[in-house]
């Protein structure tokens, strides 16, 4: 619709009363701001309709799972007390025509997110569609992927971590790392392996007394079914580990998942009655552990991606367990493998919503979020060329990290360095 001099285009959702028009024509952005508001409106109460937490609430957004938001209250607001000159041709200044414009693409978005939510008619989870359509109206903004420096151990709260590599990322360097770190803490040490390479968790200068290597193949279902051995040894570790002081326990098995499930939940639950546990369970496929429900709880996830030319899917299956934000998922994505420019999916979905080349979809268009995010840092692992990418970690607090995995160094327990 626009005025009688073809200056102010804008659609609505139907014909305009007398009052809606002349509203329209005397302040365009305020009447949008307040089409906007209203639609918002209907978007909140069909998501309250479905029991699902209003993304702008301040309650729910968060940053632990979020790109970090940044919000202005006022903008819309601001703008909306520009007064617009009515005349001829030519009396409203281009900059004008764009906030009309802006403003009514912000109404028409809140108002087809209502529409979508109401029928079902949307892909992915509405909190992700809410906080995309901020995004886009200028509601809100991203900050930061990460807080503060690289980290480069485990969070002293973290109880139960899965760490998860592709063949050759690094898993066995980051578990020596966390041993020597947790031994130099004066913490004692227990390691389940079951590798090729015997001497892996052999160190010249950790006591026998800190650090104790258990072999894991004992826990391995035979061939020909129910193994009596392998029964007792896994009743056992309640009594092992439901007593003592700070442990960490490392699981670092080749076993079937049926049997390295076994295992982990029975650590855990008997870890689980103790204080100042940690359990590390090193896993070289996401779905590995999957299904252990609530028997298991990981409060601390380390994504070690590997080389760039690993299985990708699998790379994008485990960082989904790092955010449930769609923008920080696909930035955490585009860092894992190699960097570039980072996109959010439901942003795509709402600009698609509209008719190609018409106004909303422009404007959308041009604000819609692009994020450069550099590679993972690498690091030589001493083996000719190659380089080992740091890892991604998510830890107790929910905070995203880049986590170090250089080269472990000579352990100098807690009680000697003082």
């Amino acid at each position: 619709m626009g005025n009688k001099s073809g200056n102010v285009h804008a659609r609505t959702d139907g014909p305009l009363s007398d009052d809606r028009a002349e509203r329209m024509l005397r302040d365009p952005v305020g009447y949008f701001a307040a089409e906007r508001e209203r639609a918002r409106g209907d978007v909140e109460a069909e998501m309250a309709r479905e029991d699902i937490p209003a993304a702008g609430a301040p309650t729910t957004v968060s940053r632990t799972h979020h790109s970090p938001v940044v919000r202005n209250p006022l903008k819309v607001k601001q703008r909306g007390t520009r007064m617009f000159r009515r005349g001829g041709r030519g009396s409203v200044s281009v900059e004008d025509r764009r906030g009309v414009d802006a403003a009514a693409a912000a109404a028409r978005v809140w108002s087809m997110l209502a529409r979508k939510l109401a029928i079902g008619a949307c892909i992915g989870s509405a909190e992700d569609l809410v906080r995309a359509a901020e995004r886009l109206v200028g509601e809100a903004g991203w900050g930061p992927l990460f807080e503060g420096a690289v980290s480069d151990r485990l969070d002293p709260c973290a109880r139960a971590v899965r760490l998860f590599g592709p063949l050759g990322s690094g898993k066995t360097t980051c578990a020596r790392r966390i041993v020597r770190q947790a031994v130099a803490e004066g913490r004692h040490v227990t390691i389940f392996y079951s590798g090729v390479g015997p001497d892996e968790y052999v160190f010249d200068d950790v006591s026998a007394m800190s650090l104790r290597v258990v072999d894991a193949e004992v826990f391995r279902t035979p061939v020909h079914g129910r193994s009596e051995e392998r029964q007792r040894r896994l009743e056992a570790i309640w009594g092992a580990f439901s007593v003592g002081g700070p442990e960490t326990v490392v699981l670092d098995a080749w076993l079937p998942v049926n049997d390295l499930r076994d295992l982990s939940t029975r650590l855990h639950r008997a870890l689980s009655q103790r204080a100042d546990t940690t359990l590390v369970v090193l896993v070289s496929h996401p779905d590995e552990l999957e299904d252990v429900g609530t028997a298991m709880v990981f409060d601390t996830e380390l994504v070690l991606p590997g080389d760039q030319h690993v299985d990708r899917n699998a790379i994008h299956r485990a960082l989904k367990r790092l955010s449930s934000d769609d923008l920080t998922y696909e930035r955490l994505v585009t860092r894992a493998l190699g960097g570039g420019i980072a996109e959010s999916r439901a942003e795509e979905q709402i600009i698609n919503w509209f008719t190609p080349f018409s106004t909303e979809e422009r404007v959308l268009a041009q604000k819609r979020t692009r994020v450069v995010e550099p590679p993972l840092r690498t690091v030589a692992d001493g083996i000719g060329d190659r380089r080992l990418r740091y890892g991604l970690i998510k830890g107790p607090k929910g905070l995203l990290a880049e986590f170090s995995i250089t080269a472990d160094q000579p352990t100098t327990p807690a009680w000697l360095s003082t």
